[in-house]
């Protein structure tokens, strides 16, 4: 699996084209991102070149860094990464040995070289005396420069390099702390065999950098990445993304890529939608469903739709949350409850449990056991379903068996005997109620 993983990253460095930043986001909460930038080489072996404003979330195992030109002239001799967060011990860390100021919050001002720090205290010396102060009255310093102190996270490279010249290099990372998932939205219609189904690329990004005008790309699909610790959860805040649905598909080693047609951009600790698909108009059945079992009495309710072409469908359909919708006799919509899916090829049906019917309910009793021989069992259950709505219904009740049961004999024709799930299709009229009687023969 790691190779394959590492075959999809490699298979998208190549079809890249790096004129702009290129940002591919994958559902496991990491994204690769590509640019190219330009540093100004001197000759000799020098190490103030950086690149800032890279994500807080990087990591720094993956990161690719190359010139495009001058290869066999150029050679990266160290890579560092800092990122030093503004607070008051960093800084008092960062400026001993410094003349500064420190304005107290009683009022009082006192200037000098910092010379130590000692659990809340910082030691100042100003014409051979010594002055002691608690950093938690300190309301404000000043200090002349800033001693190196990086504010934002920031990539720098110790660079050995035989020309002076500008030269454009490519870099490519991983991060983490960025992710995408995909929301359906079905809209039934009266008769609940049709509905409008559309589609959005929700994409979270709290990696710790914002993303401007970049080429986005979207990873579907299960590729193996080793987990690491995620960090603080931020806020985020919602943007949805009004222009045009322009969202190609293509299929890459076992995965499938879509690709946004259009420049992107995304701020830091933002979510943002995009259309995925366009609207279209689709067949669906509801089913209700009884897990026969003695404790149980709810008729699950489910929307299924087949991924076909015939069914305006037939494509990759990604992982993500299904919400289903329809409208009350005062033309509102209401919410009649959400599922997840899976990644879902074409020609696959999926379905979509909503929750548990109303006006349906099952019952499960056990009328007897009986001791056939040593380790052997004959149950009787009886199941009840009954429909308390104003027009007719069909339920499906399922029987759960495990390998060492037997179907013996049932009132009602089970779909497959031989099957996992015994399956048995009862139609309840209006306000009516039926009951059927099954054994079942284990032996251990």
């Amino acid at each position: 699996m790691k190779k394959i993983f590492f075959l999809a990253i490699l298979c998208i460095l190549a079809t890249l084209s790096f004129a702009d930043g290129n940002l591919t986001v994958y559902n496991g909460n990491y994204g690769l991102y590509n640019e190219v930038f330009e540093l100004d080489l001197k000759r000799g072996t020098h190490d103030d070149y950086s690149l800032r404003k890279v994500p807080t979330k990087i990591d720094t195992g993956s990161i690719l860094i190359f010139p495009q030109n001058y290869k066999n002239q150029i050679e990266i001799l160290e890579q560092n990464y800092d990122y030093d967060l503004v607070n008051m011990n960093k800084l008092i860390d960062k400026l001993l040995g410094s003349e500064v100021e420190f304005l107290t919050k009683g009022g009082k001002q006192y200037k000098g070289k910092l010379i130590s720090t000692y659990g809340n205290n910082i030691l100042l010396e100003k014409n051979d005396k010594y002055i002691s102060i608690d950093t938690d009255e300190i309301r404000e310093f000043l200090f002349q420069g800033s001693n190196n102190l990086i504010i934002e996270p920031t990539l720098s490279w110790k660079i050995k390099s035989n020309t002076s010249r500008d030269v454009d290099f490519k870099i490519s990372y991983l991060m983490n702390d960025i992710t995408w998932k995909a929301k359906y939205n079905l809209n039934l219609n009266e008769n609940e065999k049709e509905g409008v189904l559309n589609s959005w690329i929700m994409l979270k990004n709290n990696s710790g950098k914002m993303f401007e005008d970049v080429n986005l790309q979207l990873m579907a699909g299960d590729v193996q990445k080793v987990s690491q610790a995620e960090g603080p959860q931020l806020r985020t805040k919602m943007m949805v993304d009004e222009a045009r649905r322009d969202v190609s598909e293509e299929k890459i080693s076992e995965y499938h890529l879509y690709t946004v047609e259009r420049p992107i951009s995304i701020n830091n600790n933002q979510n943002k939608e995009i259309p995925l698909f366009s609207p279209v108009e689709i067949k669906v059945e509801k089913k209700l469903t009884y897990i026969i079992s003695q404790n149980n009495k709810d008729v699950n309710v489910s929307m299924e739709f087949d991924n076909t072409k015939a069914n305006n469908l037939g494509i990759a359909m990604p992982a993500g949350v299904v919400s289903v919708y329809k409208k009350d006799s005062n033309d509102r919509s209401q919410f009649l409850g959400e599922d997840s899916i899976d990644h879902t090829p074409r020609n696959e049906k999926i379905s979509v449990n909503i929750g548990n019917a109303f006006d349906v309910i099952g019952e499960t009793e056990l009328q007897s056991r009986v001791k056939l021989s040593d380790g052997v069992y004959k149950y009787i259950y009886k199941v009840t379903l009954k429909n308390r709505k104003k027009e007719g219904t069909e339920v499906v009740a399922i029987f759960r068996r495990n390998s060492y049961m037997q179907l013996i004999n049932s009132d009602v024709k089970t779909e497959d005997p031989e099957s996992t799930n015994l399956r048995f299709n009862i139609y309840l009229k209006a306000d009516e109620e039926k009951s059927f009687t099954f054994a079942i023969k284990t032996a251990y």
